[in-house]
This record gives C-alpha cells, sequence and structure tokens, in this order.
C-alpha cells in the first residue's frame, strides 16, 4: 500500500514539473519530387567585339544583320529630281529684203516660239545658238553646256511677191528641222513656201510672212515630233542630280515605268562625270498631277522633287497634243 503511494506521489511530481509528460509522433519524409538543376556548362571562350565608332559598348560575334544600303555612296541619300517640260532651244536664220536691202529680223523666231511654248515645250532663249548648218557634235557640246533635249532650227527669207495697188505681198521659201540629242538623232525636216498678209507697208508685209512661216513650219515640226515618239501624249523630262552609278538611274527608269498611267520612261542621258540623269517620261493624261508623286514614293531611290513644269510664260495654253 505504502508502495502505491510513492508511485502516485512521483507522478504527480512529474505533473508539475515538466507539465505532463507528451507522446512524441514520428512521420515518414516524402520523397523529392523536383530534381536540383544541373550545373550549367561553361561559357565558350569568345572575345567581345567592339563595334564601330564606340570604345565601350560591345556585342558577341556572329551579328548577321546587313545594311540596306546599295553602295557607299547611297547612305540613305534624298536625290534631288526637278521635274519639268521638254527643253527645246530655237534658232533662226531669217531675214527680209526690203527694196534689195537685207535687213535682219526676230519675227520668225518669235512666232516659232510663241507657238511652241503654246504646246507645252519650255523654249530656251539667248546665246550662244547653233547655225542652221552646225554638226551633230557642235549640237552635242552646246547641249551638254545648256542642259538642251532637241534643237528646233530655222532658215528663211522674206521677199517681195508682188504689189496690188498699195498693198505689197510677201513671201517666204524656208526650212526648219528638229534634232533630238540622245542619239544624235535628226527627227524631222520640213520645207514650205508661205505667202503672208499683204500690207502698205513692206515692213509689215515681210514681218507677216515671216510670223504665218513660222507658225506653219512650227506646227508641221511638232505634229511630227509628236507621231514619232508614238509612247503617248504627254512627255515629261525628269533630270535627277548626284547618281554615282548608271544601275541607280536604271532602278529609276524600271519603277517609274511600273507606275498607273505610265507608258514609258526613256534615260535620255546620263553623265557619269557630273552624275546628272535625264529621263522622257510618256504618260497618258490622267497621270499628270501624279507624276511627282510617283517619283516621290519609288522603291529604290529616294527622290525629293522640284517641279517646273507649271511655270513659266506660255505653259498654261496647251494645245490638243499637249507635250
Amino acid at each position: 500500500m505504502f508502495k502505491m503511494a510513492r508511485f502516485v506521489i512521483l507522478l504527480l511530481c512529474c505533473a508539475v514539473l515538466f507539465g505532463g509528460c507528451r507522446s512524441v509522433r514520428t512521420e515518414p519524409v516524402s520523397e523529392r519530387v523536383v530534381n536540383p538543376p544541373e550545373p550549367a556548362p561553361p561559357a565558350p571562350d569568345v572575345p567581345p567585339v567592339k563595334q564601330p565608332g564606340s570604345t565601350t559598348t560591345v556585342t558577341s560575334v556572329g551579328n548577321t544583320t546587313e545594311s540596306s544600303v546599295l553602295g557607299a555612296d547611297k547612305p540613305s541619300l534624298i536625290y534631288q529630281a526637278q521635274l519639268d517640260l521638254l527643253r527645246i532651244l530655237i534658232c533662226t536664220e531669217e531675214a527680209m529684203v526690203i527694196e534689195g536691202q537685207t535687213q535682219p529680223t526676230d519675227t520668225l523666231h518669235q512666232a516659232a516660239a510663241e507657238h511652241l511654248s503654246n504646246l507645252g515645250f519650255r523654249v530656251l532663249d539667248g546665246p550662244p545658238c547653233p547655225g542652221y548648218e552646225a554638226s551633230p557634235r557642235e549640237l552635242a557640246i552646246l547641249a551638254n553646256e545648256r542642259d538642251i533635249d532637241m534643237f528646233v532650227l530655222f532658215r528663211g527669207t522674206s521677199k517681195e511677191v508682188d504689189k496690188l495697188g498699195s498693198f505689197y505681198s510677201f513671201e517666204v521659201d524656208g526650212r526648219g528641222k528638229v534634232v533630238q540629242i540622245t542619239g544624235n538623232e535628226l527627227l524631222t525636216t520640213q520645207s514650205e513656201l508661205v505667202r503672208g498678209k499683204r500690207a502698205v507697208n513692206r515692213v509689215q508685209a515681210a514681218e507677216s510672212a515671216l510670223m504665218a512661216f513660222g507658225e506653219k513650219l512650227g506646227t508641221m515640226l511638232s505634229d511630227e515630233m509628236v507621231r514619232k515618239s508614238g509612247r503617248g501624249v504627254l512627255v515629261r523630262r525628269v533630270r535627277v542630280e548626284g547618281l554615282a552609278q548608271l544601275k541607280y538611274a536604271d532602278n529609276i527608269r524600271v519603277d517609274l515605268g511600273r507606275k498607273p498611267g505610265i507608258r514609258s520612261v526613256t534615260l535620255s542621258g546620263w553623265d557619269e562625270r557630273t552624275r546628272v540623269a535625264v529621263f522622257w517620261v510618256y504618260m497618258d493624261a490622267s497621270a499628270k498631277e501624279n507624276l511627282g508623286a510617283y517619283l516621290e514614293q519609288l522603291g529604290q531611290i529616294r527622290l525629293r522633287v522640284e517641279r517646273l513644269d507649271q511655270t513659266g510664260a506660255g505653259t498654261e495654253k496647251k494645245g490638243p497634243l499637249e507635250f
């Protein structure tokens, strides 16, 4: 009995001192589901490469990005272009014979210039002017100096024919021709005998004959120029500066020729020394106002266009065969 009491007292002491006896439960630890990452392989021993023009920026080897520039002379350049009418130089060898005396005049030149400018040509003026029998070489040299596409040359002398009462009558037996600089081609040559209006003054009658000759022969020459082009009614001239290689001019010719309303594009000339290319554009009338935008939207060459084809005296009046 005494032993039982001692055992109970011992249990009470354990409860007071240690807060009771607790049982400990253990559970098995589950296996790891995710494996730890393996160590990364060592980086390749490749030296960094410095970018041109920078002393601090580096990049890895193997950058294969290619430049879109076609050549060293074309780093996103914007080439200057002028959209203009065909440029012609009219030269006349003209005179009038009054009472046996030969007198100089420019009446024929004025009549021809007005007619051709009304058709839409860019008529140039001022010396030097070649003679009617000038050689192709002389014409080519002058064309390069003055940036000329064509020469229109006249030769004619106004002479008295008869007198009816107080009224004099004069006539001109003359010739005219058109020379195209590209290929030194003689586009057309015409001759005509034209009589002017009668006048009481010999000078007035002589000038009337020269004016009638200039208008008639100018019409004949321009009609033949239009007929021989044979590729469209409207013709415009495009001059582009700064083209270092002929292939860039060819890119312009091909890209522009694909635009709506463009019949054809001809490379009239390219000068390797001056890097200037001249194009003739044959197009429908519907494309007339779009040509400037076409030039600025080419696929391979960037152009900034200056329009000259709507300025200048006489270019607002156009005939049915407008150039």
